[in-house]
């Protein structure tokens, strides 16, 4: 299996010139399918090797089939673990003498996704499914968590709504205080909820309107989710 190299991480193109073409950073994922298989995870399939674009084989227009998009996935790329179908996301820690980011993370996560905290109704911090090393990274690790959704979307309802999002927020935040753990960056693109109760089918993983086809709506049927 070829492997990028370490250095790729931090000088790699994440961008491509046409649907067909894949980018570095796409390559780099299709280079890791085969051994995540074996690890129990599938990517879609632009990120499987030997993948044909649907479109060549359906005449359909590139823009109208979902493995036409590029997810942009430097370090991160939703995937689903074979065994139950569950949506989720793989991310990539490729730890250098320049770059630590993601190691306090990782071990703050898997500390809190030990059996005695995630009995604890307050700990509302992302869990952390699965992690095992990186072939051919020194000290790189991919880590599994759930495919969670953005806090508001959809929007809030009514008050109770928000009421209910704040209470698990603070109890969140005070949770991780009486664990001598402090967040430092409370803000909108770092708060998740477990979106998936909110609809009657699974949502496509970054275009969350739309169910996996990538193409059809689908609709709401609850109002309460577990904010992360």
């Amino acid at each position: 299996m070829d492997v990028v190299p370490r250095a790729s991480f931090h000088d790699i193109s994440v961008l491509s010139r046409s649907p067909e073409e894949l980018s570095d950073a796409e390559k780099r994922w299709v280079s890791f399918q085969p051994y995540l298989s074996s690890k129990g995870y599938q990517l879609r399939p632009r990120y499987r090797p030997g993948w044909i674009p649907s479109w060549k084989l359906t005449g359909a227009h590139p823009y109208d089939c979902e493995d036409s998009s590029n997810a942009l996935p430097v370090r991160v790329l939703d995937a689903t673990r074979i065994e139950d179908q569950r949506p989720v996301v793989i991310k990539m820690l490729a730890p250098s003498d320049e770059d630590h980011e993601g190691v306090e993370e990782l071990q703050i996560l898997q500390r809190f996704s030990t059996a005695t905290y995630q009995s604890d109704p307050a700990n509302h911090t992302v869990p952390c499914i699965d992690s095992f090393p990186m072939p051919g990274v020194e000290g790189g690790i991919f880590y599994v968590m759930p495919l969670l959704s953005r806090y508001k979307d959809p929007p809030f309802y009514d008050l109770s709504e928000i009421h209910d999002f704040l209470l698990q927020l603070f109890e969140g935040l005070e949770f991780l205080h009486k664990k001598d753990v402090a967040h430092c960056d409370i803000a909108s693109p770092n708060i998740m909820m477990n979106g998936q109760s909110l609809y009657d089918e699974p949502f496509h993983p970054f275009n969350q309107h739309l169910a996996l086809d990538g193409k059809s709506h689908i609709s709401q049927i609850c109002a309460i989710s577990e904010t992360y």
